[in-house]
């Protein structure tokens, strides 16, 4: 009877704390910092949760009380040691990158966005293909082959993990930049013919005027801060380079994927300071036929609804 009764107490416990982070949670969402600190505490002395330090250590740190999000998240991963998102914020807190680089919308969003790269992984057997890049990306930029690249430096922003500049062994560096590439590691690009940088969405860790071609596929919509990242490919790229990037366009805002992109954005926040060379809208297609099919079909260019552009731009010399 006595086991029964600490039985029911624990469940108790339990439905009582996870009631404390609903409404911590509420708080958070509405800005209210220290009443949510408050709630996730009181979870935490009615039962211990990964969840409930995950949430105050977030709370914390946004109050900027770095010593006690650290305490937190340190006990987030005694618990659950390969936790991103934990280690995500503790990596921030330790760096000397501006601490509004990382939010918990950024830290949702980045989780989401290697989870999907996991499961991939997964279906994929462990290992991720990208034969498909050399056609792809040799149509983005007009070319029949890869002798355009001979010596030059070339990079890929927002590259994912599969080794998008793998097939492009005419160029003298071949660069991936992606805010993930720290957990690429873990997918397999250790075996790839290019190097990774990890950027953050406000600063690409790669000198001023420095890549002479800088492409960059469905990745622009993935960042939060549209604008800072244009400026910041701007700023990489060297006099006379070039710029070859594929956007959606008009979709719907998804975690992944916070902004609904136009041309007239794309315009405005990054061809504005290039000599546009190419400038192709497409449909978007679906599988079995392929996301860009209708760059190769003749289709006619669409205004509205989701859309693909397909851009070629230059810096001047």
């Amino acid at each position: 009877m006595q086991n029964s009764n600490v039985m029911v107490l624990a469940d108790s416990n339990i439905e009582s704390a996870n009631e404390c982070i609903l409404k911590g949670n509420a708080l958070l969402e509405m800005g209210r910092l220290k009443g949510a600190a408050d709630q996730f505490r009181e979870a935490l002395g009615l039962h211990v949760s990964e969840r409930a330090y995950y949430k105050l250590g977030v709370t914390c740190y946004l109050l900027k009380d770095h010593t006690a999000a650290r305490k937190y998240f340190d006990d987030v991963l005694k618990t659950i040691p390969d936790h991103y998102a934990a280690k995500r914020y503790l990596r921030v807190i330790d760096s000397v990158t501006n601490m509004s680089d990382v939010t918990p919308a950024t830290v949702d969003k980045y989780c989401a966005e290697l989870r999907y790269w996991k499961n991939r992984w997964e279906q994929e057997d462990g290992e991720l293909g990208n034969s498909h890049y050399e056609k792809l990306m040799l149509a983005m930029a007009g070319e029949n082959d890869q002798s355009f690249l001979e010596r030059k430096v070339v990079a890929d922003l927002g590259c994912g993990p599969r080794g998008s500049l793998c097939w492009a062994t005419a160029a003298g560096c071949r660069i991936g930049i992606d805010v993930l590439a720290d957990e690429y590691a873990q997918l397999g690009i250790r075996s790839h013919n290019m190097s990774y940088v990890c950027s953050t969405e406000n600063s690409i860790p790669l000198p001023s005027n420095y890549v002479d071609l800088l492409f960059t596929v469905n990745a622009m919509d993935h960042m939060s801060n549209f604008e800072t990242m244009c400026k910041e490919a701007y700023r990489i790229m060297a006099p006379g380079a070039l710029f070859v990037g594929s956007f959606n366009l008009g979709e719907p805002p998804t975690k992944c994927e916070p902004l609904t992109l136009t041309e007239e954005i794309v315009e405005q926040c990054l061809l504005n300071n290039l000599k546009v060379l190419s400038f192709r809208v497409a449909p978007v297609s679906t599988p079995p036929q392929g996301s860009y099919i209708h760059f190769f079909d003749g289709s006619p260019a669409v205004s509205s609804g989701p859309r693909h552009l397909w851009v070629k731009a230059g810096k001047a010399k």
